[in-house]
């Protein structure tokens, strides 16, 4: 609800995906995750890992994100991807 009025909300990532796929875009997505991340305040962000296309697929960026639920002691990870045709990031 509450980030919904918070024009700053969202991730600085989606306006990158129409670039060619390289290691120096994929550090900018990371930092565009990073970024979007940093404002829910419910976490904390512990490591955002990219890489390009593991599965064969030189058109899909790939990142693992590690995360910690404040004030809990549960620590996960996640696991997202992004193709150039879609557009959009899915959890894998």
């Amino acid at each position: 609800g509450l980030q919904v009025v918070n024009e700053t909300y969202g991730n600085p990532a989606h306006a990158l995906l129409s670039e060619p796929l390289t290691p120096t875009l994929l550090l900018h997505l990371r930092d565009g995750i990073v970024a979007c991340l940093a404002q829910e305040d419910r976490i904390d962000v512990l490591e955002v890992s990219p890489r390009l296309g593991t599965a064969g697929s030189t058109r899909t960026a790939e990142f693992d994100i590690y995360y910690a639920v404040k004030d809990s002691n549960v620590r996960q990870q996640l696991s997202i991807a992004s193709s150039r045709a879609s557009g959009a990031f899915e959890e894998v």
